[in-house]
């Protein structure tokens, strides 16, 4: 019989994210959690403003009976990202097309600007329709992600602590997550690549926004989207 390990985390007086309780068990559902929570509750009440979650409604459920219902809840931006992964692999057969279609949502998750999430989102959506390889996984993001992009989509997050702490996750829960298989991971070093270059386009076109007009700003937007060849990405996708 196997065993979850989850991990409460908070933030310390330097905003920086603390283990504070480790929760062991043989399941993950509402029941298990909140008696965890339950038990965490006779040590210590916990109010917090803001709770991130996994994307199952098991850990927010849980913590809504026993501590109440938080201001915001956010979605764990190392689940999110394995979600897209495995719906890529699943609803897109060429690699070059996995690719991408994860550089685009991977691009949509790390822009910080608000008006240019909104305008990038509807070209991805416009992208994703282009070629018929990507459209099941068009269908699914459009239902499960592209409508809620409030709990997940780095711009929606006032507090720029909570994108550093999940970029940390992100690095180090594939080391202790036994669920991840080597064929689901991304490279660490290619996924900072990715992640380097997606910052910094969407940085060029953000700042360019303000003296264009929208149209040049989509047009360019996408062309620095897609400046990257697939090629240089080979090793980013390894499912």
């Amino acid at each position: 019989m196997g065993f979850d390990l989850a991990t409460l985390l908070v933030l310390d007086d330097k905003r920086e994210g603390f283990p504070a309780a480790f929760i062991l068990s043989n399941r993950q559902d509402s029941t298990a959690l909140t008696l965890a929570f339950a038990a965490i509750k006779e040590h210590t009440c916990i109010s917090p403003r803001v709770l991130m979650t996994d994307d199952s409604e098991s850990f927010f459920n849980a913590w809504k009976t026993v501590f109440g219902i938080p201001e915001k809840r956010l979605l764990c931006t190392w689940h999110v990202d394995r979600s897209w992964r495995r719906s890529i692999a699943r609803l897109i057969t060429k690699k070059e097309m996995q690719v991408e279609a994860y550089k685009i949502v991977r691009s949509l998750l790390v822009e910080t600007d608000e008006a240019a999430f909104d305008i990038m989102l509807k070209e991805a959506l416009k992208m994703f329709d282009e070629k018929e390889e990507k459209e099941e996984f068009k269908i699914y993001f459009e239902q499960t992600y592209s409508k809620r992009s409030e709990v997940w989509a780095y711009c929606h997050r006032n507090c720029k602590n909570l994108n550093k702490i999940n970029s940390t996750i992100l690095e180090e829960r594939p080391s202790l997550d036994s669920h991840v298989t080597d064929e689901e991971m991304i490279i660490c070093e290619d996924r900072k690549v990715l992640e380097k270059e997606a910052h910094v386009d969407n940085l060029r076109a953000t700042s360019t926004r303000a003296e264009i007009s929208k149209e040049e700003f989509l047009k360019g937007g996408m062309q620095l989207l897609n400046k990257v060849s697939p090629e240089q990405y080979d090793n980013i996708l390894t499912f």
